[in-house]
């Protein structure tokens, strides 16, 4: 792997790869979405939200690779993936494609995202920890049901991936003009 500093961003390849750019307002971006969990700095929450900003990057980076490697697939060459503050964009060469193979290019994306949010939010709902367990009703105490208690900062991360990643899928799914 090779990383390099260029036009306010980072570059970097992985072998079989087309080159990554990252420009610098993708994690101020990620970083904006999470402040609702930094909050009163509670270390639990900023654990979370670091770790929703690396995943919202890597959901991105995933979005455009689903994109780029669609297009190498249908005989296109992917020559550069943009990661920035508007999402990103996988910049292929080639000659002209058909509307089928535009259209294949374009949900590929979006497909990755539903993809990663359902395995999030899979993995939120199946691993995690049941709180009631370990509670125990008796007379002496006046409730029925178990105190709230917090997600562990991977899980509230799970769940937050989980419906990013549905909100990107969505979102991209509009119609829009190129």
């Amino acid at each position: 792997m090779k990383l390099s500093s260029r036009d306010e961003g980072l570059e970097f390849r992985v072998a079989g790869l087309p080159p990554v750019w990252i420009h610098v307002s993708l994690p101020v971006v990620a970083i904006m979405i999470t402040l609702p969990l930094w909050h009163g700095f509670h270390p639990q929450k900023l654990i979370a939200a670091v770790l929703i900003v690396i995943g919202i990057i890597a959901s991105v980076f995933a979005h455009e690779l689903g994109h780029a490697l669609m297009a190498k697939r249908l005989g296109l060459k992917p020559v550069l993936i943009k990661l920035h503050s508007g999402g990103g964009e996988a910049i292929c060469e080639g000659e002209s494609w058909t509307r089928t193979q535009d259209r294949l290019i374009t949900v590929a994306g979006p497909c990755v995202n539903v993809i990663l949010g359902a395995a999030c939010l899979a993995a939120y709902a199946l691993f995690l920890p049941d709180a009631s367990g370990a509670f125990e009703r008796s007379i002496e105490q006046p409730w029925t049901t178990p105190p709230p208690m917090a997600d562990p900062p991977l899980f509230r991360a799970l769940n937050w991936l989980g419906w990013i990643n549905v909100i990107l899928a969505a979102v991209n799914l509009l119609p829009a003009f190129p």
